[in-house]
This record gives structure tokens, C-alpha cells and sequence, in this order.
């Protein structure tokens, strides 16, 4: 007799499918450091000794320094003589290692203006552009950087996007047995969300190769002195006084519209206090009334 093909059955299909589901959402084990892989790459064979890694403080194995994967930010404010003559040094200087401008810009005229470039150079040169960077300016007013080790993260995702590829790949192969069209839609709505997860992670990566292989600058500039007089040339005394005759008569245009606001309104303000007159010498009298009448005291 000859074995008949396989077929997977409607009651078999969604266990496969949910069995793949499992396998691709589970967390997968951290690799070695010395066995990380590239997007687009198979895994580098393991070596034949075992790796040793150092202990750190924390009492943690540490990874080689050249896999580490380091995202650093560093923030400067110089002061310059020339501000946009500094923005141009600044350009070629990233462009001198490896790197690129990210942004720029200039606010205001002459010595009252300020400006502001941030900049991307190799992870590699970042020491020798910090030099020439304070070597550009007059004074450095203050520097910071802050680095933050993403190195967990970057192998957590490459594991994560290899499982996510076999995963792919058995949904591939179970399409091409699928003899239903329940269970061909089944495994396709399955397999786009494998691929749009494969999507994000190797989104991520990219992110988190570009940041970690250049280094980002931010440079504040600041004029190192202002051209500016103490007196200002426009001052004139006889503009002052115009301007304090101008005042003057507005003041005094107020005060005369105000007059006229209240004699116009007379007619309903002066009954009023007429009134309120006349009601309190009555209350008044009415008072002292009483006090009349008594007989003395004996």
C-alpha cells in the first residue's frame, strides 16, 4: 500500500497554529556576547573555549568592552568670538569625523545673537571632536554628557527577530499544506503579525545601531562680549520731554473726560444723594425726639 500524504486536519490546524503562537511570543534565551549576530546575517559559530566574562561590581558578568553598546549625549556652552563663523567650524568638524549636522540655528544681530548646532560624529572620535570643540571657544561655560548601555536591549531584540523569522518560516510551511480556506486565512492574518512584529524589532535595531555608533552634540553659543554702548545713541532729552508733554496732556484729556462723564450723569447721581440726606436728618431727629420729652431726674 502506498502512504497516503499528509493533510493537516481542521481539528489538528489550529493547534499547530496556536503552538507556533506560543513559540514565537516566548521570551527568548540571552545569548552569549561573543555569539550576537547581525540583522541579514546567520550567527557567528560559537568559539571553542568558553568565554570567562569579568565580574563587575555588581557582582554581574560583564561583556567585552567592544560589545558594548553605548548611547551618549553630550551637552556643551561655549563662548565664541563669532557666532556664525563658529557655526561653520563646527560643521566641518563633524563632518572631519564621520558625522553629520543634525540641526541648526541663529537667533538675533550681531553681538546680542546666539546660536545653537547639534551634530553626530563616530562613536570612536567623540574624545578628539570634544577637544577641538573646546579648543574653538574663548571659554566653556559648562559640559555634561550622559551615557546610557543598551547592550541587554540590542541582544534581547536580535533573539527576539530570530525566533520571529522561524516562527515566519513554519507559518510559511503550513501555508502551503493549508487545504481550507478558513485555515489559509487562519495563517495568514498569523503570519502578517509576525511580519509586522519583524518589522518593529529590526526598526528598533536600526535605531539603536545609529545612535550607539555616533555620538550626539548639542553646542549652545554665546557671543563673548556685546558691542553694545551703556547709553543707548538714540537717547535724546528733548524727545523725553516731548514724551512727557505727551503724557501730560492725556493725563489731563482723562481728567476733563471724567468731568464731563459726571456732570452729564448729574441728573441721576444728585437726586440720589439729595435723598440720602434728607433720610438721615429725619433718622436723626426721630433720635434726639425721645430725649426731649423726658422729665428730669429728682
Amino acid at each position: 500500500m502506498k502512504p497516503r500524504p499528509i493533510i493537516v486536519s481542521g481539528l489538528l490546524f489550529p493547534l499547530v497554529v496556536a503552538s507556533l503562537i506560543v513559540m514565537a511570543c516566548a521570551p527568548a534565551a540571552t545569548p552569549s556576547a561573543d555569539k550576537g549576530f547581525a540583522i541579514g546575517r546567520p550567527a557567528a559559530p560559537a568559539p571553542a573555549a568558553p568565554f570567562i566574562a569579568r565580574e563587575e561590581r555588581g557582582g554581574a558578568p560583564a561583556l567585552p568592552s567592544q560589545e558594548r553598546r553605548i548611547v551618549l549625549n553630550v551637552n556643551m556652552a561655549l563662548v565664541v568670538k563669532d557666532i556664525q563663523e563658529s557655526l561653520d567650524k563646527i560643521a566641518a568638524i563633524a563632518g572631519k569625523y564621520d558625522g553629520f549636522v543634525v540641526s541648526s540655528s541663529r537667533q538675533g544681530q550681531d553681538g546680542s545673537s546666539r546660536g545653537h548646532i547639534t551634530i553626530r560624529v563616530a562613536s570612536q572620535q567623540t574624545d578628539k571632536a570634544l577637544g577641538e570643540l573646546r579648543a574653538l571657544a574663548s571659554r566653556v561655560e559648562s559640559e555634561s554628557s550622559n551615557a546610557q548601555d543598551v547592550t541587554e536591549e540590542f541582544i534581547d531584540l536580535e533573539a527576539r527577530l530570530k525566533n520571529l523569522q522561524a516562527t515566519e518560516e513554519q507559518f510559511l510551511a503550513i501555508l502551503q499544506k493549508a487545504t481550507t480556506v478558513e485555515d489559509i486565512l487562519k495563517v495568514q492574518k498569523e503570519l502578517s503579525n509576525v511580519r509586522g512584529e519583524i518589522e518593529r524589532v529590526k526598526g528598533r535595531l536600526q535605531f539603536l545601531e545609529r545612535t550607539t555608533t555616533t555620538s550626539l552634540i548639542s553646542v549652545e553659543l554665546r557671543p563673548l562680549a556685546s558691542p553694545e554702548p551703556l547709553v543707548r545713541q538714540s537717547w535724546s532729552a528733548l524727545e523725553t520731554a516731548k514724551e512727557a508733554l505727551r503724557g501730560l496732556s492725556e493725563t489731563a484729556q482723562g481728567m476733563a473726560s471724567l468731568l464731563i462723564w459726571v456732570v452729564i450723569f448729574a441728573p441721576l447721581w444728585v437726586p440720589v444723594i439729595i435723598l440720602a440726606v434728607l433720610l438721615r436728618r429725619v433718622v436723626r431727629r426721630r433720635r434726639a425726639r425721645p430725649a426731649a420729652i423726658e422729665p428730669p431726674a429728682p
